[in-house]
C-alpha cells in the first residue's frame, strides 16, 4: 500500500486539495482542524493539529485567546502522552497576526501506526476537558510541577498560579521593574521590593505562554507581586528591600563592574558617569603608606582579625612565622551601630567593598587589602584569583575568606564559619537569666522547626536553603520557643554580641583561632609581594 492509499484508508478527512506550487496534497478534517500534508517529492507526511490566529483588526481577540490556551494545553498533552518527536511550526511569519500554528509530527514516513496514534491522541485530548477553566488548570498544574522539579518543594511557598482574574481593589500598580543578574527589583510608590530573578523569569515565562494579551503587574500588601493575565494570575512572594539596600546594591555592583570592563571602549559620557559614581565611594585613607590597610566586609570581621592577631603575638612559634607580616586594620562601625561615635560610621558590605577595589585601583594612594566573605557569588569571582589573592594595581589587593577544612562541604561562608559548629553554639548567659546563642540553619527543618531543642525560626526560607547559614535572631531570623506561644523571647544572639563574647567573655575562652591563620597566610603573601 503506497502513501496515498494509506492516508485515504486510515485518515478521516473532509476535503483534500493539491498545492502545485508546494508539491503536496493536504487532507483536512474540518471539525477538529487536523491535517495530513503529503509531500509528493519526499514521500513523507506531516500530521498535525492546526490552531488559528486571526488579525485583531477583525475583532477576533477572544478567539485568539482561546486558541492560545488550547495550543499550550495540546503541547503539554503531547509531552506527557507520546514518545514520538513532536514540534510546533508557524504557518507563516510568527510576528504577524492572522497566521496558524501547527503542532504534531513533521516530515516522517507514513504508516498506519503513526496515523492511528495521532488520531487517538487528538481524540483523547478532545475529551479531557469540559470547560475552559479545566484547560487552564491543566496547564497551570503542569507549570507548578515543573517549578517544583526545578526549585524543590520549598518553591511552593514562594509562588502560586490561579485561574481567573484577580480582584485589584487592595493592590498598588508597579511603577518600574528591573531584572538583574540575581534579583528582580520592583518599585511601587516609594518602596523597593525584590525576589529571585530565576523564579521571576520562570513564572513570567509561563504567564507569557498561557496568556494571549500582555500581563500587568501589581503589589499586594507589600508582600506579593501579582502578575495578571487574561485567563489566570500568578503570585510571587517578595521582600521589602532592607535598610542596607542589599539587592539593589548588589545589582549595582554588577552594573558598575560591566562599566569597568567596558571602560577601554567607553564614550566620554559613560566615563563621566563612572567618575561621578566613584566619588560616591567611601574615602578611607591609609595613615602609613608603607604598610597595607586591611578593610573588611563587616564590623565583626575586623574585630576577629584583630583578636586572632593578638593571639598570634602571644605564641612564640606563630609570632616567628609571621614576623614579616605588617598591616593596619581599618576599624569602623556600621551606621546603625551603638559604637558609631567611637569609630567612623560606614555602611560597609560586599557591594561597597567591590566598588572600593575598582575605584582605589585607579589612583595610587597607598596599600589596601580588602577581605570579603564568600556568601555572595560575585565576590568570589571578582575579588579573588582562585584560592589566592587578586592584585588590582596601584597597591590594591583583595581576597575572599579562604575555606577551612571544616567548611569544605559548605564553602559559601562568612567569618563566623571559621569556628566549629559547637563553638558557634556556645551559650551566652545574660543578667536576667536568659540564655542566647547563634543557631545554624541545619538545626531546623524546612518549616523552621527544631523540636529537638524546642526552637522555631521565623524565617523558614533561610532554613530550607542549601547554604549553611548562621541565624543570629536579627531581622526576619527570630529564634523563639516552639511549644510555648506565650514566650516571646528571641533566643538568638547577635553576631556582634557573639564577637564581643569571643574577645572578652571567659565562658568563650575555649574558642580557637587556628582557622584564621589561613587569612594571615594570604596577608603574608601580599606583604611579600609589596616588598615588606
Amino acid at each position: 500500500m503506497n502513501t496515498k492509499e494509506t492516508i485515504e484508508k486510515y485518515w478521516d478527512y473532509d476535503r483534500d486539495y493539491f498545492d502545485e506550487y508546494e508539491g503536496h496534497i493536504s487532507y483536512v478534517s474540518n471539525w477538529d482542524q487536523t491535517v495530513i500534508d503529503y509531500n509528493l517529492e519526499s514521500d513523507n507526511i506531516s500530521i498535525f493539529r492546526c490552531f488559528s490566529f486571526f488579525d485583531d483588526s477583525f475583532g477576533e481577540d477572544e478567539s485568539n485567546r482561546l486558541s492560545n490556551i488550547f495550543q499550550e494545553a495540546f503541547c503539554i498533552f503531547l509531552n506527557h502522552n507520546t514518545s514520538r518527536k513532536w514540534d510546533l511550526m508557524y504557518n507563516g511569519d510568527p510576528m504577524c497576526s492572522g497566521e496558524d500554528i501547527h503542532i504534531g509530527f513533521f516530515d516522517i514516513p507514513c504508516s498506519k501506526e503513526v496515523i492511528v496514534e495521532f488520531k487517538k491522541l487528538n481524540k483523547t485530548f478532545n475529551t479531557c476537558f469540559d470547560t475552559e477553566e479545566e484547560v487552564i488548570e491543566y496547564i497551570l498544574d503542569d507549570y507548578r510541577k515543573n517549578l517544583v522539579g526545578e526549585f524543590g518543594n520549598r518553591v511552593q511557598e514562594e509562588f502560586s498560579f490561579s485561574v481567573g482574574k484577580y480582584c485589584l481593589d487592595d493592590c498598588v500598580q508597579v511603577k518600574s521593574l528591573f531584572v538583574g543578574k540575581e534579583f528582580c527589583l520592583i518599585k511601587s510608590n516609594d518602596k523597593v521590593f525584590n525576589c529571585s530573578k530565576k523564579l521571576y523569569e520562570r513564572v513570567l515565562g509561563y504567564m507569557g505562554s498561557i496568556n494571549y494579551r500582555e500581563n500587568n503587574f501589581y503589589i499586594l500588601d507589600d508582600k506579593e507581586l501579582i502578575i495578571c493575565g487574561d485567563c489566570c494570575y500568578a503570585k510571587i512572594i517578595i521582600d521589602l528591600q532592607n535598610e542596607n539596600n542589599y539587592p539593589a546594591n548588589l545589582e549595582e555592583a554588577y552594573i558598575i563592574q560591566k562599566i569597568n570592563d567596558f571602560s577601554e571602549f567607553a564614550s566620554g559620557k559613560l566615563k563621566g558617569f563612572s567618575e561621578y559614581y566613584i566619588r560616591q565611594i567611601p574615602e578611607v585613607l591609609v595613615e602609613n603608606k608603607n604598610i597595607p590597610l586591611i578593610i573588611t566586609e563587616g564590623m565583626t570581621d575586623w574585630m576577629y582579625i584583630d583578636w586572632a592577631w593578638k593571639k598570634i603575638q602571644e605564641d612564640d612559634v606563630l609570632r616567628e612565622k609571621y614576623k614579616d607580616v605588617k598591616f593596619d586594620i581599618y576599624r569602623y562601625a556600621s551606621k546603625n551601630h551603638i559604637e558609631k561615635e567611637k569609630y567612623p560610621a560606614i555602611q560597609m558590605d560586599s557591594n561597597t567593598l567591590l566598588a572600593m577595589c575598582q575605584s582605589y585601583a585607579n589612583i595610587e594612594r597607598g596599600f589596601y587589602i580588602f577581605i570579603s566573605d564568600r556568601d555572595v557569588s560575585v565576590n568570589v569571582t571578582k575579588m579573588s584569583n582562585g584560592d589566592s589573592y587578586k592584585k588590582w594595581g596601584n597597591g590594591v589587593y583583595s581576597f575572599v575568606l579562604p575555606i577551612p577544612d571544616i567548611r569544605k562541604d559548605n564553602p559559601d561562608i562568612c567569618i563566623e564559619h571559621y569556628f566549629s559548629d559547637e563553638e558557634i553554639k556556645t551559650i551566652k548567659k545574660f543578667s536576667d537569666g536568659t540564655e542566647r546563642r547563634l543557631y545554624l540553619s541545619s538545626e531546623f527543618d524546612e518549616y523552621g522547626r527544631a523540636p529537638q531543642i524546642n526552637r522555631f525560626c521565623t524565617n523558614r526560607k533561610a532554613c530550607s536553603e542549601n547554604k549553611l547559614k548562621i541565624l543570629d535572631g536579627s531581622g526576619k531570623d527570630k529564634i523563639i520557643n516552639l511549644n510555648d506561644l506565650n514566650d516571646t523571647t528571641n533566643y538568638g544572639l547577635s553576631k556582634m554580641e557573639f564577637a564581643k563574647s569571643v574577645i572578652s567573655d571567659p565562658a568563650f575562652k575555649h574558642i580557637r583561632f587556628n582557622n584564621f591563620l589561613l587569612i594571615f597566610d594570604l596577608i603574608k603573601e601580599i606583604c611579600k609581594d609589596i616588598g615588606l
